[in-house]
């Protein structure tokens, strides 16, 4: 990339990887900037691109500006004065070439990048989406864990501890020492569960009020044992509507 100015950011967040304390600016006037990366057709892949102000032109003025993929508009970033922005997408790539832009949408408001990540992703991952969709991460979370669960053997994918509410209680089982297929051991060993049977967990999702479709995974594991008979019966409510989920929460699927 020969375009933008490299920059430093004056307050850097403790939370933040280091590799975040320095950022590229546009400020030449193209209306977009635009990272490309070769790539194999119908490969699925892994876009993060992360965001961190940080007052780097001390005016405490964090800037708005548009995110692209391939030609297809894939957010507006709203960056903050104290905060990482993250946006991520994982998609089956239509082309030869994977194509990052950031575009400039409002006067004096220069759009800007701290780090892009391209990461390959095996074929039969998220297999029950439809190929033709790209998934637009909504949340992932680790339900349990105290800290960001993250590791190389798990695409890089970043899994953010679970904030409990009332009448939750976490739990871990270090004795489990196998993987499911798309989650990682480390994610599986950590759980929350209910204080009592009567009560019900409230996992938010922060879904726009808007029609969207979307891709969930509910991972659960039984890790206690139960003596005698018993009947379990679950009920998932998802914007006001029941549905039966058997096992394996996580993307939000938006066809573009």
């Amino acid at each position: 990339m020969s375009n933008g100015v490299s920059q430093s950011v004056q307050s850097s967040n403790a939370d933040s990887d280091p590799i975040l304390d320095t950022l590229r600016v546009f400020t030449s006037g193209n209306n977009k900037n635009c990272y490309n990366f070769a790539a194999s057709k119908g490969e699925r892949v892994l876009v993060r691109a992360s965001f961190n102000y940080g007052n780097y032109d001390g005016k405490s003025s964090p800037p708005t500006f548009d995110l692209q993929f391939d030609g297809n508009f894939w957010t507006t970033v709203e960056t903050s004065n104290d905060k990482v922005v993250t946006h991520e997408v994982t998609y089956v790539v239509k082309r030869d070439v994977i194509s990052v832009c950031v575009a400039q949408t409002k006067s004096g408001q220069f759009p800007f990048i701290s780090a892009l990540e391209v990461l390959s992703m095996d074929s039969d991952i998220y297999r029950s989406a439809d190929s033709n969709y790209a998934l637009l991460l909504k949340s992932r979370v680790a339900y349990g864990a105290d800290a960001i669960i993250r590791s190389p053997t798990d695409y890089d994918r970043i899994w953010n501890p679970a904030i409990l509410g009332r009448g939750q209680i976490n739990f871990t089982d270090d004795s489990l020492n196998f993987a499911v297929q798309d989650l990682p051991l480390e994610v599986l060993q950590n759980a929350i569960t209910t204080a009592s049977t009567s009560d019900n967990l409230i996992l938010a999702s922060g879904f726009p009020s808007n029609v969207v479709s979307v891709y969930i995974v509910i991972a659960k594991i039984r890790c206690k044992e139960f003596e005698g008979k018993m009947h379990i019966e679950e009920k998932i409510t998802v914007m006001g509507a029941f549905e039966c989920v058997p096992a394996p929460t996580e993307e939000k699927m938006v066809k573009e």
